[in-house]
């Protein structure tokens, strides 16, 4: 399951497809698996989405809602991090269906489809 964080005054939160389209750099996403709970801070993304991102994701670890018994820990993940694949990086997009072998490929890919939704 993969909440969308997004909004600056307005904070909205969606469910959407757990793959790699729906990640943008420009917002904040919880992805909550039956064992695991990662938040996702995209590189462009405001300091409201990213706060609202770990509140969400905190309070599912909390409740083990949504499914999520088996957590033992809330798993952050920066994409604008100096190590871009650590593991918990690769395993979030593992998730998502990406190969781990095409992880450092993925930032860059998302930043380019960023600017070019902006620009259009």
């Amino acid at each position: 399951m993969l909440l969308h964080i997004k909004g600056r005054r307005r904070v909205q939160t969606r469910l959407v497809p757990p793959i790699v389209d729906s990640v943008n750099q420009g917002d904040s996403y919880v992805l909550v698996t039956a064992s695991q709970i990662f938040v996702w801070i995209g590189e462009l993304s405001n300091v409201i989405e990213r706060s609202h991102a770990a509140k969400i994701a905190q309070s599912i670890f909390d409740k083990k809602d949504l499914g999520c018994k088996g957590a033992t820990q809330i798993i952050t993940v920066n994409s604008d991090s100096s190590l871009p694949n650590t593991q918990q990086e690769k395993k979030f997009w593992t998730f998502l269906g990406v190969n781990s072998n095409e992880t450092s490929y993925i930032k860059g890919l998302m930043t380019l489809k960023f600017f070019v939704n902006i620009i259009y």
